[in-house]
């Protein structure tokens, strides 16, 4: 199992028992505004079924994606991964409970995932989609060195609304 030192923070792979906190953390309506596809109310059953989607892939020979807890003193306060592994390319995504926003850990983490999918798992592009309201999120992968490429008009679907999204990159 991988384990990445982030200095104040761990990222590790999901396991059994981090189910309480996920749901302590995800379940907030300001992260579920700011991501495409995370389900709110989040309840157990979500980070159940988050925890053995993840189990799954790590079992698979070649992961569609990899995903790891944001630790801080064991509690389980977020999550960063890559999504949609395809060849050279992959999607980033990641959350941070409320109380942690601001000090520097998205930004710290999203640099060591990036490593991680350029150094480990061998990618050329990794990608991100950002709300244009989620200046917060944009000035984390551009303090990573993304480049916007441009806004994708009307690209999420989300409660029934179709949403713009910023496309961000970087290339290796």
């Amino acid at each position: 199992m991988v384990e990445i030192d982030g200095g104040r923070f761990v990222l590790r792979h999901f396991r059994k028992g981090d189910e309480l906190d996920i749901v302590k953390h995800a379940n907030n309506t300001k992260i579920y505004r700011a991501t495409i596809a995370m389900p709110y109310p989040y309840d157990a059953s979500d980070a159940l079924e988050w925890i053995e989607q993840n189990r799954a892939e790590a079992r698979r020979k070649v992961p569609g994606m990899v995903s790891f807890a944001i630790d801080i003193d064991g509690e389980v306060v977020g999550c960063i991964g890559l999504s949609d592994i395809e060849g050279h390319k992959a999607a980033v995504g990641y959350w941070l409970a409320e109380p942690h926003w601001g000090q520097g850990i998205v930004t710290r983490a999203v640099k060591l995932i990036s490593r991680y999918g350029f150094e480990e798992v061998g990618l050329r592009r990794i990608y991100a989609h950002v709300f244009p309201f989620n200046r917060a999120s944009a000035r984390v992968l551009e303090k990573n060195a993304y480049k916007l490429e441009g806004r994708l008009r009307k690209e999420a679907e989300k409660d029934g609304k179709l949403y713009d999204m910023l496309l961000y990159a970087k290339v290796r």
